[in-house]
């Protein structure tokens, strides 16, 4: 059986222990148990310093590798809890807009019979360019309404348009930052505007007809704008939950290497 270490010293210790003692007697035995004592208690003194030693640094480690796990953590949802409003925002601007475009109500009355001067004005209040304006002028009475009607639905054409191509772009700029799921319903999202207006895009010679009927519209964009206001909703509800737990582990686990 292999002596330990420690025990080894102290044999080795033992000749001078008794050579400095003077011999044999009980107070020699005394000295010697006494010394002895002193020289473990020593030992184990020095032993448990390394060891409280090495136990410090370790519990440091893994409070810095907590502390860079959440901190990651928390600056990931706080990009989110910036970027999702961001995100929602536009998904609703889009969707109102594509809507309006192929919206079957007519936007402007039948001015045919009133004079110039009330056409002007009506156009002025419609934030129509002067240009514009002299365009619809110099045609004939019966041509001016079908005129007016055209140039609104050209600019409600391009509102859904430049709408749509901030939502695909906010889509694309914060993809890294969403969960696979909103992510999906995002590009599900997209690509239904996308077709509504090229849809009404290849057909902007023709006014007069709304190729995509409402209730389609309602029935296939709308699902999709509902499950990403409740995943957006959802989420943003969820980070002040997580927040709160996440200082709880951490108290705790600050709490158990203390």
């Amino acid at each position: 059986m292999q002596i330990p270490s420690w025990l080894s010293d102290l044999w080795s210790q033992i000749p001078a222990l008794l050579l400095a003692a003077g011999g044999g007697s009980a107070l020699t035995v005394g000295m010697v148990r006494k010394l002895a004592t002193n020289w473990l208690d020593g030992r184990f003194n020095k032993n448990l310093e390394v060891f409280k030693h090495k136990q410090a640094k370790e519990i440091q480690r893994l409070r810095l590798e907590i502390d860079a796990l959440l901190s990651g953590a928390i600056k990931l949802q706080e990009r989110e809890f910036e970027i999702l409003p961001e995100i929602w925002s536009r998904v609703d601007e889009a969707t109102r807009l594509v809507r309006s475009l192929i919206s079957p109500f007519t936007r402007v009355e039948d001015f045919s019979l009133l004079p110039e001067e009330g056409i002007v004005e009506i156009m002025n209040e419609r934030k129509v360019p002067q240009y514009r304006i002299l365009e619809i002028l110099n045609l004939k009475p019966e041509h001016r309404l079908g005129a007016m009607r055209q140039w609104e639905f050209e600019e409600a054409l391009r509102f859904a348009r430049d709408a749509h191509q901030r939502l695909q772009d906010t889509a694309s700029r914060f993809a890294i930052f969403l969960s696979p799921s909103l992510r999906d319903l995002l590009q599900d999202s997209t690509l239904q505007l996308g077709l509504v207006i090229g849809t009404k895009e290849a057909h902007r010679g023709r006014t007069g007809e709304y190729t995509l009927p409402m209730a389609t519209f309602d029935e296939k964009v709308l699902p999709i704008k509902e499950r990403l206001r409740a995943e957006i909703a959802g989420r943003l509800r969820g980070h002040g939950i997580r927040e709160e737990s996440d200082a709880l582990r951490s108290d705790a686990a600050n709490s158990a290497m203390s």
